[in-house]
């Protein structure tokens, strides 16, 4: 199991038709075959294309929860859905890309309506999630995965989206356990917004040279609140504009890994640049710009929808001011890739009915 491998669906009481967005995702190490790529990549968008599933299961969410073999997708949709990819390939005037999905199951994209994936893409480190861990054994295997596939020294991280309660162990591992698994790799293991936090021997290394170091226990503790921010910001200061994007990239894997192909971003709370930052603390005038690059890109895996969080104490509300009369434009499509600006985010003051739609 790698650390991004993905999750097999297998059956989804859901709203009958998300056809919005279809996603099929599979393991590579699996071999499906793309015969031929034409124009699976256009410059609409990623996902829009002329594509053909062929010999899977795909589940259409229809009332009567039929299961097909075949797919066809022509400029982005979905044009036949039955058995045969003879009559498929008759819906386009040119040879579509054709995916041999070998018995996987395919399901519509997912949409999740609230998260904060734009954070998750600017993690500092090489960020693995731990949600499908359920024991210090587990999260030893994924490290173990995550470092074969970085480059050696650097830092694994998991900032949130977690709970030690997960484990079977009830507790984060400790500096020796994580030592076992990444004896290379530097690693930081926090969840909540603000820890406690853990870290092996190279990471505590690297968290006591720095010039305000965070107090780490000899089993490798960070204990939550001030240490846990220091710790972070340590690793935050590290961060080039090429990490992100990477981490960006990562993160939209992750996404369609789950079966997650469309998201409503909430936003963050704004950096102080201090210890005090927590794991949803950033820059709010500058944390979509990996994102854009990407998509700018054309990498973008995923349809990405932004709200922004603000939080505004007086009635002049300078943030959300200055946000409608600075907020990047709408970009992107509809179907593939794309991203938009919508509205303010999770918590709204005094202006929250104030929308950066343009």
């Amino acid at each position: 199991m790698t650390a991004f491998e993905p999750i097999t669906f297998m059956k989804f009481k859901l709203l009958p038709v998300l056809w919005l967005l279809f996603v099929c995702y599979h393991n590579s190490a699996a071999g499906a075959n793309v015969h031929q790529r034409s124009t699976y990549r256009r410059e609409k968008g990623p996902l829009q294309g002329n594509l053909i599933l062929s010999n899977g299961n795909v589940h259409t969410m229809s009332e009567g929860e039929e299961v097909a073999s075949v797919i066809a997708i022509k400029d982005g949709v979905i044009v036949y859905v039955g058995e045969s990819e003879t009559e498929a390939t008759k819906n386009f005037d040119s040879a579509p890309a054709i995916v041999d999905l070998q018995g996987h199951i395919a399901i519509p994209g997912l949409i999740d309506c609230h998260n904060h994936i734009v954070l998750l893409g600017n993690r500092p480190g090489y960020h693995t999630p731990l949600e499908n861990a359920y024991s210090i054994a587990d999260v030893q295997s994924t490290y173990q995965a995550r470092a074969d596939g970085i480059p050696s020294g650097s830092f694994i991280t998991t900032i949130g989206g977690f709970h030690p309660n997960h484990f079977k162990e009830r507790r984060l591992p400790t500096l020796e356990e994580l030592d076992e698994a990444v004896p290379n790799s530097p690693v930081f293991v926090s969840y909540s917004f603000a820890g406690p936090a853990t870290t092996n021997s190279l990471g505590k290394a690297f968290f006591e040279s720095l010039a305000d170091p965070p107090l780490i226990g000899a089993n490798g503790s960070i204990s939550s609140g001030v240490n846990n921010g220091k710790a972070l910001l340590g690793l935050r200061k590290q961060l080039t504009f090429e990490d992100r994007k990477r981490g960006v990239r990562d993160a939209m894997e992750y996404a369609v890994s789950v079966g997650v192909t469309t998201h409503l971003d909430q936003g963050g709370f704004p950096a102080t640049g201090t210890p005090s930052d927590g794991a949803a603390h950033e820059d709010l005038y500058s944390i979509h710009l990996p994102w854009l690059s990407v998509y700018d890109d054309e990498a973008g895996i995923i349809r990405l929808r932004i709200n922004f969080l603000h939080m505004d104490d007086s009635l002049e509300a300078p943030t959300v001011q200055q946000r409608l009369l600075n907020t990047f434009k709408l970009f992107g499509n509809d179907m593939g890739g794309g991203s938009s600006t919508r509205q303010l985010g999770a918590w709204r003051r005094l202006a929250g009915v104030l929308k950066c739609t343009r």
